[in-house]
């Protein structure tokens, strides 16, 4: 088989299946969805924090979605498991959380989470933010 032939087959039959799992997943995939809660500056509460905010966010993460690898390096926070499941990946470390299972996310936190379930995962998350970072993990989501 001539060589060139090959070459454009196999980008052919790479190009397909990109595209399927593409399209498989985008017809059959939600978005992570965050609701904001609760906000409020902490400045009034404690002057000593006066550039953070308190947080707390609702955070649904799709079957078959995933949140990036991310750090907490200038906001610890909490995050508890209402409803499903989800994998956390942080230091090597592999850990399925369920519903009732917390965590804490502190300054020393590199980590990602992945649903490999069929269902949503339904987290509640606290966090304590610079004031301008209100948006922080939406750049993290895996589309």
């Amino acid at each position: 088989m001539n060589k060139y032939i090959l070459v454009a087959t196999i980008f052919t039959v790479l190009v397909a299946i990109i595209f399927s799992q593409y399209s498989i997943a985008g017809e059959n995939s939600k978005p992570i969805t965050i609701d904001q809660l609760q906000s409020f500056s902490l400045s009034q509460q404690m002057p000593m924090a006066k550039d953070y905010d308190i947080r707390m966010r609702k955070i649904v993460v799709a079957s078959g979605a995933k949140i990036a690898k991310h750090n907490h390096t200038e906001r610890a926070g909490m995050v508890y498991v209402i409803s499903g499941e989800i994998i956390e990946y942080r230091n090597g470390k592999v850990t399925m959380l369920t519903s009732g299972d917390s965590l804490v996310e502190d300054f020393d936190t590199v980590h990602a989470y992945e649903n490999k379930s069929s269902q949503d995962c339904v987290l509640v998350a606290f966090d304590i933010p610079k004031s301008e970072s209100n948006k922080h993990l939406e750049k993290f989501i895996e589309k």
